[in-house]
């Protein structure tokens, strides 16, 4: 149907009569005082605007399909007619009827409602997008008609299917993403570091997984994954700077393709960040150089590993935001080697040659030991975690290894 059919408003701009009306602009099945009456998920109008700025800025904007609820009046189904003869004469009697059914007209006569079960952020998001630009009424959409019965059973019917519309359908993988998106910055500068970055040109080092670790013994070749690579740039780039404006949690924005001249802008700051990634770990660069296996084991590099790369991307954002950018080699000091007894039972058990301890402790250790600033949370945090790994309530941090230089 085209956008300006779904839009359309049948009354005035002070007391509008849309169409395709969402589930709290039809007085008769929405009520906010009788929980029982809700048929779907409060609207939230901080999502209106990134998803318009989307529909109106983007060249190629998607709008997906609207799950739309027919209440009252009489929908018929008006079957095409079509001859036997324009088909081909082989098709059995009975899938030739099974076409016939399939196609046809359904007929509206007016006095039916309308209402979108799944998409009314995408509906009203649409209206605005109108307002702004007419042309946009000609673009169609998809849609899914469904009969609502006004009844307690009815209610109960359209609330399941909007449940199972939500829970059960399956998302594309993040992995998946990051290869075809084509709007979000993060998964773009992944292909370009993939591609574009002299160290990686030709090169298949990057594990395709479902999750950022790459999984040994399998991935002993992959420097790191597309997850974990994503999740790095996802550090490094501010989406407000980038994206629509949007309000609230990050799961409100809405991601659009930004410029090439911004584009370009973040692919440099990328591949300047790795550069300095492989100035402070020399270990991480012979290994793209000349993949060697063996390096791996008892534990191998932390600099392999994407848990290692995302904390030097913590630490390269705070060495940025004290201005000491210049002295970041100073982690070169931290052994890269992680069955080295620094790292015992902090970062890898030795005995089981696991990888141990979260992230935020790991980083806390290192800041520690490199005289960074910690917050106090992050002191009593980083104190009870030490005890805990060496099992010991009366132990006290060892000294830093910066003042040992």
């Amino acid at each position: 149907m085209n956008v300006e059919d779904v839009v359309k408003n049948m009354g005035t701009n002070e007391n509008p009569n849309f169409r395709f009306k969402t589930t709290d602009e039809v007085e008769v099945i929405y009520s906010q005082k009788g929980i029982n009456n809700l048929l779907q998920r409060v609207l939230d109008s901080r999502r209106l605007e990134p998803i318009r700025k989307f529909i109106n800025d983007q060249p190629d904007a998607y709008i997906n399909n609207l799950t739309v609820a027919i209440y009252g009046g009489d929908p018929q189904w008006i079957p095409l007619e079509a001859r036997r003869s324009s088909l081909n004469e082989t098709f059995e009697e009975d899938f030739f009827e099974q076409i016939i059914n399939t196609f046809g007209i359904i007929k509206l006569n007016g006095d039916e409602t309308l209402f979108v079960l799944d998409g009314q952020h995408r509906l009203k998001a649409l209206r605005i997008a109108y307002e702004k630009n007419n042309e946009i009424g000609k673009n169609q959409i998809s849609l899914t008609l469904i009969t609502h019965i006004d009844t307690e059973e009815g209610k109960k019917r359209t609330r399941r299917l909007f449940s199972i519309i939500n829970r059960y359908a399956k998302p594309v993988s993040l992995g998946e993403n990051i290869l075809l998106d084509e709007d979000d910055l993060s998964a773009i500068l992944v292909r370009m570091f993939i591609n574009e970055y002299p160290l990686f040109e030709g090169k298949e080092l990057i594990a395709l997984n479902k999750t950022a670790d790459i999984q040994l013994p399998r991935d002993k070749s992959k420097f790191s994954s597309v997850i974990a690579l994503w999740s790095i740039n996802e550090l490094l780039i501010d989406p407000k700077k980038v994206y629509p404006k949007y309000f609230g949690p990050k799961k409100n924005l809405v991601r659009v393709r930004p410029c090439d001249i911004v584009i370009e802008e973040y692919r440099t700051l990328i591949f300047e960040f790795w550069d300095l990634f492989f100035l402070c770990f020399p270990n991480a660069k012979a290994f793209v150089n000349n993949v060697d296996e063996n390096l791996r084991n008892n534990g191998g590099p932390l600099s392999l590993r994407p848990v290692g790369q995302q904390i030097f991307c913590e630490y390269y954002t705070k060495m940025k935001s004290l201005n000491r950018l210049d002295e970041i080699s100073i982690i070169k000091h931290i052994p890269d080697d992680i069955s080295n007894e620094f790292w015992h039972n902090i970062l890898y058990d030795p005995i089981g040659k696991r990888i141990v301890g979260s992230k935020s402790f790991i980083r806390d250790y290192i800041y520690y030991h490199l005289n960074l600033p910690l917050t106090e949370n992050q002191s009593s945090s980083l104190l009870e975690n030490y005890r805990k790994c060496q099992q010991n309530i009366n132990v006290v941090l060892p000294d830093k290894i910066i003042n040992q230089l």
